[in-house]
């Protein structure tokens, strides 16, 4: 038998709501920018002291965002207080009631919570101007409290800044702006302080984008917050779907740099060790499900389609001179529904055998389920492990291109030699000039010239190149 988990109502002296309503025009990483830029204007004072939660609610066929705000320290002190237990709002218990749009203002003591037939909106509002209290109220939300759904709790997660990355609950957004901050009585309508609201349509759902993405973009935002990345995992059947060992970035720059990814959730952070001054750490990310959705995977037919399809994998590999450690073929070990590969590469050829592994997967319904990349900085190339995953029908997914794919090799630690400035030509000497030398040795270099070294009667050394 598990224990109940405690339910606590958040008063709302200790926190603020807002509802945003976006419209399609404007998808993903805009939509995430545009709730972080708005917020400051709705919610006056709004710093990195204060943290927020988001939840999805629907209201006569239109989709809202709702949106918590409250003080870092004030939720930790909740937090501290009541350990384990599930926080709600009085608005977060009511929006989700059936007939919540067709009731009612709902009055309490210092709120008011509603849905205005006349702007067609959710209204919650600090204040009961109205001055009548329902009767039974502190009853009637007790009663919801009690018996209310753990999904309608509020900061379930670990809340984040408005510089930290938080998930939204839908991605297509869009600014399409027009003000209004309204609350109803049953006797007159009177405009208060104004809010920005936007129009939104029903979510779509997409297919979650192949690793190689992830991993490109993942590696960009460690590597421009300063870190490095010591092993990088990804596993569909697993969760967290990403684990990363990572080196020296700034935890809360890093979740900036990852808040614009609306595609993952940032799960949690290890214990954080320091190595000469450097922070060191593992992060754990997952697919927001609620707006990307991984395709059904299938099994091979038997070991000879996972043979092709190792052979096809195999052949692209030595084609950019990657070099093979290990096959893993379809078996009933593991339901024929996998087959993998294991290889070094080299840094020139990495990312294009990467892009050329997500085109191959692709061309044979299969979809790489699980791939482990880690970089050998003595040698200067990678060791990867890749799973391969049959599929039973295959949507588009971004391809691993531009400038991010490009970075990945300095993500993982590799530093381009310096550019070689040039020789510097020492003027041949005539045997009659190298008469008042003294010859010390002669050396043959990497470009197979032959050097020798003469010092002068000043014991100044001068090299002399021929080639043989």
């Amino acid at each position: 038998m598990y224990a109940m988990k405690k339910h606590i109502l958040l008063p709302r002296k200790d926190h603020e709501v807002y509802f945003l309503s976006p419209d399609p025009r404007i998808k993903g990483k805009k939509l995430t920018r545009f709730i972080a830029d708005t917020l400051p204007e709705l919610h006056p004072g709004f710093s990195a002291a204060t943290v927020f939660d988001t939840q999805s609610v629907t209201l006569d066929t239109r989709r809202w965002i709702m949106i918590t705000v409250i003080k870092q320290e004030v939720l930790t002190e909740y937090r501290i207080v009541n350990p384990g237990a599930l926080f709600y709002t009085a608005t977060a218990l009511l929006v989700h009631l059936p007939g919540f749009a067709d009731h009612p203002f709902y009055y309490f003591p210092g709120e008011t919570i509603g849905y205005s037939k006349d702007t067609k909106e959710p209204v919650s509002l600090p204040q009961n101007e109205n001055g009548n209290t329902m009767p039974g109220a502190d009853e009637f939300v007790a009663d919801l409290l009690v018996h209310a759904s753990g999904s309608y709790c509020v900061f379930k997660k670990k809340a984040r800044p408005l510089f930290i990355f938080f998930p939204l609950l839908f991605g297509a957004a869009a600014l399409c702006v027009f003000v209004v901050y309204h609350y109803h009585t049953n006797t007159n309508k009177k405009a208060v302080k104004p809010v920005t609201i936007i129009s939104e349509p029903a979510v779509t759902i997409q297919t979650a984008p192949g690793p190689f993405m992830a991993l490109a973009e993942t590696a960009n935002a460690i590597l421009n917050t300063g870190g490095t990345i010591l092993l990088w995992r990804y596993n569909e059947n697993a969760v967290p779907t990403f684990m990363i060992d990572i080196s020296g970035s700034d935890t809360v720059q890093l979740f900036d740099a990852l808040r614009v990814l609306e595609y993952v959730r940032t799960n949690t952070i290890s214990d954080i060790q320091y190595h000469d001054g450097k922070p060191a750490y593992t992060l754990s990310l997952s697919f927001d499900t609620e707006l990307y959705q991984l395709p059904v995977h299938a099994a091979f037919t038997d070991q000879e389609e996972g043979l092709f399809m190792l052979s096809a994998v195999r052949t692209a590999l030595i084609r950019n001179q990657a070099h093979i450690v290990s096959e893993t073929l379809p078996s009933g070990g593991n339901g024929n529904t996998s087959c993998a590969i294991a290889f070094t590469c080299g840094v020139t050829n990495f990312v294009k055998t990467l892009e050329e592994l997500e085109v191959l997967a692709k061309d044979r319904t299969a979809r790489i389920e699980a791939l482990s990349v880690s970089f050998d900085r003595q040698k200067n190339i990678f060791l990867c492990s890749c799973s391969f995953s049959k599929i039973q029908e295959y949507s588009n997914v971004i391809a691993l291109t531009g400038s991010d794919a490009e970075l990945i090799p300095a993500a993982f630690g590799y530093k381009k030699p310096p550019a070689n400035p040039g020789k510097i030509v020492t003027p041949v000497l005539t045997e009659d000039e190298l008469s008042g030398y003294t010859k010390i040795g002669v050396i043959r270099n990497d470009d197979n010239q032959m050097i020798t070294y003469y010092r002068n009667k000043e014991g100044k050394i001068i090299t002399q190149e021929e080639n043989r």
